[in-house]
């Protein structure tokens, strides 16, 4: 993972203590998944400050897990009350949930957990290149504010401990996809989105899923974090339990995992993107859908949050998507005494998202000399709307 969180950034390491860090000219190739950030060169040998908490993750007879804190001697020590109760029971709850999704049935002996220069936000870093023996240590970069709330520790340690559950088990996945499970994780444990990535994404709606996005990474990131939440809230834990499965993971496996049966007949990734983006534009239940798997079709999370490209005219009490087979079909049939939006969708994950009215859509590009608009893999959509 990594990300950048108000002027923080987000990510994490892993070690056997008093271990030297390599040296910059060491990191590997493709170390971290967001490419405009680098490993630090931090030498866990030269950290004075350091505590150690052992912690039961899987009940008071079981092995324990040693609880590694680092931070440089000058600089004030973590913030969290360090009550081995509360360890105790973060590092269970995260057990529970790598043996039940994850099949793992091994905690890690050492979680260094180093406090470091990481910007002024919450923040970790994970570099595979650091993993010394990654079937017993972990060692996780974090920024000083990570340290300062127990929630925002369990949600980081969730999802560094996915990555790293990716790197031992020697798992290949584009980034997107590992980045959206890791986001996932956080979400299954906590019960909470990761904001300010969402905020970006909102903030940069047209940013691609699968293509890397140097100028907005963390958008990206929050994209693939609704993304894999959405799927996850529509065909349970089956899904991400049969993700999982592969070794390799790419969006032919994603569809793989989604072409089971499902109340919404999707046979493809392509067609859960869809309803994806529509649920990003909408994020309303759907009162007058015949069976409730359709009511929730579009409802993207509960929240008081709105995209800026939401429109004031979808805000009405009622509403009801049914998508045309194309163009013709949607402008030659024209409702009487109901108000409705004819929508266009630009469905392919690889291509800056688009979803517009079809009129504001036909225009731009009417007005253009060259446009995306002409990308064929579109949806048309019709959204209608009755007050109470």
């Amino acid at each position: 993972l990594i990300f950048m969180e108000k002027m923080g950034i987000y990510g994490s390491i892993i070690l056997i203590s008093l271990i030297s860090f390599p040296l910059l000219a060491d990191v590997l190739n493709n170390d971290v998944h967001n490419y405009s950030l680098i490993c630090p060169t931090v030498r866990l040998s030269s950290l004075s400050g350091q505590y150690k908490i052992d912690v039961s993750p899987n009940g008071p007879n079981s092995a324990k897990t040693s609880l590694h804190f680092f931070w440089d001697g000058n600089d004030h020590g973590p913030s969290l009350t360090l009550q081995s109760e509360l360890f105790n029971r973060i590092t269970a709850n995260i057990f529970k949930f790598f043996k039940a999704y994850f099949n793992e049935t091994n905690f890690p002996e050492v979680i260094n957990i180093v406090q470091t220069n990481l910007g002024s936000g919450v923040g970790a870093l994970y570099c595979r290149s650091y993993q010394i023996d990654p079937e017993k240590a972990v060692t996780l970069f974090f920024s000083a504010k990570s340290l300062e709330s127990p929630n925002e520790f369990t949600r980081l340690l969730s999802h560094e401990l996915t990555h790293h559950w990716f790197f031992k088990n020697h798992k290949a996945a584009d980034m997107w996809i590992e980045e959206g499970i890791a986001y996932l994780s956080e979400y299954i444990v906590t019960g909470r989105l990761s904001g300010e990535p969402v905020l970006q994404y909102f903030k940069h709606a047209s940013v691609s899923l699968t293509k890397p996005n140097a100028v907005s990474p963390i958008a990206q990131m929050g994209q693939a974090q609704l993304l894999f939440s959405y799927l996850f809230n529509r065909l349970g834990p089956a899904f991400l339990q049969k993700i999982l499965m592969f070794n390799s993971l790419n969006m032919n496996n994603i569809s793989l995992a989604i072409s089971s049966e499902n109340p919404y007949g999707w046979t493809s990734f392509n067609e859960a993107f869809r309803d994806f983006q529509i649920a990003k534009f909408i994020n309303r239940v759907n009162y007058w859908a015949p069976t409730e798997a359709d009511s929730k079709r579009y409802f993207l999370f509960s929240t008081i949050l709105q995209p800026e490209i939401l429109p004031s005219k979808l805000q009405s009490s009622e509403w009801s998507a049914i998508e045309s087979p194309n163009r013709s079909t949607l402008l030659n049939s024209k409702p009487q005494n109901v108000k409705f939006e004819n929508l266009v969708v630009v469905d392919d994950p690889g291509e800056p998202i688009v979803v517009k009215d079809l009129k504001s859509a036909e225009s731009a590009t009417s007005n253009a000399t060259t446009s995306n608009e002409t990308i064929s893999n579109k949806r048309y959509f019709r959204i209608f709307y009755q007050s109470y």
